[in-house]
């Protein structure tokens, strides 16, 4: 079999970044950009519009916040509309507000972050933007919340420290499980008598734990925190960030670095 050389590569690629504006801009004008031009009062009931979406089957895998026309400078796009949240299940969005609602009658303690940094994992390829990442949010917080670090903790420390805090900033690898989305999880690390191993943090124990009260951030600069790729699981295809959601924190932001995690 010959080998590709570098010229073909680079016209594959051209070719497959075409079919997905194509894709993209179709997706636009057949499904996001009829719903996003159908609720006009929005803007009435808040300063800046929210949509939620709950994608089932195949769809549940598609970037609705991408969808647009990107050939031209169009203003077509879903960039220049709504926020754009998602949520696995009415549940789980019933559940947040119910969190965040919660969480809102506690609003006169100080806010607490805790940063949870894996710059190093056993096994696994390090990341050493995480300790930068990790200064820039010390820096950017300053003095107006109290802040506190966790560095190569264990899953339980990881569970224990969840109720404790407003705001958790994960900053680690992550791995999706294909065969049982319940074993997705993030990566961190234990020691014993053979040295250092992996501790895998599941979407099954951040389900299963109870952090309403506090819960209000749940920050993921992680990989494969989103797959839903399990076909018998399409239309309700379990994965971290959805588990958090469960979990009770009111907002789960997901931040991927192409390259990093």
């Amino acid at each position: 079999m010959s080998k590709k050389s570098n010229r073909d590569i680079e016209e594959e690629e051209v070719v497959m970044g075409d079919h997905s504006t194509q894709f993209l801009s179709w997706f636009w004008s057949n499904c996001v950009g009829l719903i996003v031009a159908e609720p006009k009062g929005l803007s009435e009931v808040r300063e800046v519009p929210q949509i939620w979406w709950i994608g089932t089957g195949i769809v549940s895998s598609t970037p609705f916040h991408a969808a647009g026309n990107h050939y031209t400078d169009s203003v077509e796009s879903a960039l220049n509309q709504p926020i754009f949240s998602y949520t696995p299940t009415i549940k789980a969005l019933t559940y947040s507000g119910l969190a965040a609602s919660t969480r809102a009658r506690l609003s006169g303690k100080e806010t607490s972050v805790l940063l949870v940094a894996m710059p190093d994992t056993a096994g696994k390829m390090s990341l050493p933007g995480v300790s930068q990442e990790v200064l820039a949010i010390q820096e950017a917080v300053g003095s107006t919340y109290s802040i506190e670090v966790r560095k190569h903790p264990t899953t339980e420390q990881v569970l224990v420290e969840l109720k404790r805090y407003d705001i958790v900033h994960f900053a680690c690898h992550g791995s999706s499980d294909r065969r049982d989305p319940s074993n997705s999880h993030l990566l961190f690390q234990k020691k014993d008598i053979s040295g250092l191993s992996v501790d895998k943090l599941s979407v099954s124990k951040i389900s299963n734990e109870q952090t309403l009260g506090r819960a209000w951030v749940a920050f993921l600069s992680v990989c494969s925190t989103v797959d839903a790729k399990v076909e018998h699981f399409a239309d309700e295809d379990p994965h971290i960030s959805g588990a958090f959601q469960i979990d009770g924190f009111a907002h789960v932001i997901r931040n991927s670095l192409v390259g990093g995690r």
